[in-house]
């Protein structure tokens, strides 16, 4: 999937409001498995995404040991 528009500031058809694509790592086994990427509205281009990282962060880590669970099945 082509995600280059969220990297110049795409704007929704519908909204008009500016995307953000928040990005962090899926570890397990001190491995890096994948990427768990999520896109976020941003309608007056002026949001702080700390509090949407966080989250993001908590299930990347959560998706790691269930696959590091599976392999391990």
């Amino acid at each position: 999937m082509n995600r280059l528009y969220c990297l110049h500031g795409w704007r929704g058809p519908d909204t008009g409001a500016c995307i953000a694509m928040l990005a962090t790592p899926i570890h397990a086994d001190r491995r890096t498995l994948g990427v768990l990427a999520v896109d976020c509205v941003n309608p007056d281009a002026s949001r702080l995404f700390a509090d949407d990282l966080h989250p993001v962060m908590i299930v990347a880590t959560l998706t790691g040991q269930a696959l590091l669970l599976q392999r391990s099945v």
